[in-house]
């Protein structure tokens, strides 16, 4: 099997593991497969040694990253799960930059109705600004 097919199969199994690549005979395929499934480097023979020690630390900070995101997520699907659905409905136009005018249109409910839904999602996820809103949605 090769680093390519091996990168495929763990991918296939739901590894994130960041992958460096050392290969003394490659296509120009392999390595464009490499990258576009996520490896951080693709080394050829002959390399340094700050090259190696660089690409490992590049993909100590991947690694770093994809954790802080996979947590990021989980929390932001513990805070959405204290929504109701009309809320749930809310937050989602409101990540997409709606308006209330926007929002009362599309929900088709009053003005106080749209106003008093955009605070309690406020509050249940703990909230002080749309701008934080935003920010907390990919």
């Amino acid at each position: 099997m090769s680093g390519v097919e091996l990168q495929t199969t763990l991918a296939n199994q739901g590894s994130t593991t960041p992958m460096i690549f050392i290969s003394g005979e490659s296509s120009v395929d392999q390595v464009i497969t490499a990258m576009k499934q996520g490896a951080v480097e693709f080394m050829t023979k002959p390399f340094n040694l700050n090259e190696l020690v660089s690409a490992v630390e590049n993909g100590f900070k991947f690694e770093k990253n994809a954790q802080q995101n996979a947590l990021k997520q989980r929390e932001l699907e513990e805070k959405l799960q204290k929504l109701s659905p009309r809320e749930h409905e809310v937050f989602y136009l409101l990540v997409k930059g709606y308006n209330n005018t926007e929002i009362l249109n599309t929900l088709n409910i009053s003005l106080p109705t749209t106003k008093q839904y955009k605070q309690e999602v406020m509050r249940k996820l703990k909230l002080n600004s749309l701008s934080e809103l935003i920010a907390l949605h990919p």
